[in-house]
């Protein structure tokens, strides 16, 4: 190996010009510049437990072939200069994982929804099923909906958006987000709440183990489709019609409540039975006093309760 070749793969191990090598864990090489450095040195305090965390969840403690190199950057500028050749970025992006590389790129600062350690889950998660599945083909929601699943990024306001689709019949197929997702507008958030709310629900349905069998399956060279369908005993299509139909009845639930009118309706009635069986006790112990035969008295006493609780002299019922 000449002199040149050597110096140009020395600049690709230290990566960008302006960031430098700040900290090194077991799995990983922080690099970051002047302004990230503190951001870099926190997060690599804590990347140890974090990458624990992850690998447990789908049974890949051990499938890096080596270090992550992972750059904090600080603007859009050097977050640009930290991508491999010709790679593009994407405007909005606050994290990108390269998992032929072993390489993830952050922003120090994260976004309103995005802290920078759940991003750096949300990645790590990518470069670890990349390395599960040996590099082959999976399905961008899958991808994606597991790292989100990992990460926990923000569940409520996915949650919130996948219901509102699912009620206008706007939610796509799997099958359409299976090669990419959108690129811009609605369409994009929708994907990653689709994505995350169905591995949720399929772990959620079928248990941590059935997950963990599919990494299993997918490890061993497995195409996707029969990994997924022999741990969790039914193929895409199939689940995925039954977690519309469970997304669809939740979203309508939630309707119910969120309608002013039928709520008030429904306290109201609730309100009229409980004086109702409230009264009855009343009664009831009424009779037990005076006696089940003397009638006349019973009246009277009932009256009297009645008569005190619509002057407001009575007990209320809360």
């Amino acid at each position: 190996m000449g002199l040149s070749t050597w110096l140009l793969a020395l600049l690709f191990l230290a990566g960008p010009a302006d960031a430098s090598l700040v900290r090194t864990t077991e799995h990983f090489r922080f690099h970051a510049d002047a302004r990230a450095h503190e951001a870099a040195l926190r997060l690599a305090d804590d990347a140890e437990a974090r990458f624990t965390k992850v690998c447990r969840d789908i049974s890949a403690c051990d499938a890096l072939p080596g270090p992550v190199d992972v750059f904090v950057t600080e603007d859009a500028e050097s977050f640009a200069k930290a991508f491999p050749d010709d790679s593009p970025m994407a405007e909005w992006a606050v994290g990108v994982a390269f998992p032929a590389q072993r390489r993830i790129v952050l922003r120090a600062h994260g976004t309103a929804f995005f802290t920078l350690t759940e991003t750096f889950d949300h990645e790590v998660s990518h470069v670890l099923v990349h390395a599960v599945a040996r590099g082959g083909s999976l399905p961008r929601w899958f991808l994606e909906g597991v790292a989100i699943w990992q990460a926990g990024e923000n569940v409520v306001e996915r949650l919130a958006s996948a219901q509102k689709a699912a009620l206008t019949g706007q939610l796509m197929p799997l099958s359409s987000l299976s090669r990419g997702f959108p690129i811009q507008g609605a369409g994009v958030e929708l994907a990653y709440a689709q994505s995350a709310l169905f591995v949720r629900w399929l772990e959620r349905e079928h248990g941590s183990a059935a997950m963990h069998d599919l990494f299993a399956r997918l490890s061993r060279g497995d195409a996707f489709e029969d990994a997924f369908e022999g741990a969790f005993r039914g193929d895409v299509l199939g689940l995925e019609t039954l977690w519309r139909r469970d997304l669809e009845e939740r979203s309508n639930l939630l309707i119910v409540m969120r309608d002013g009118t039928i709520l008030w309706v429904t306290m109201a009635l609730l309100f009229l039975w409980a004086a109702a069986v409230k009264l009855r006790e009343k009664k009831l112990a009424l009779a037990d006093e005076v006696g089940e035969e003397d009638d006349e008295v019973i009246s009277a006493a009932w009256l009297a309760l009645q008569r005190e609780r619509d002057e407001g002299e009575g007990p209320t019922v809360h």
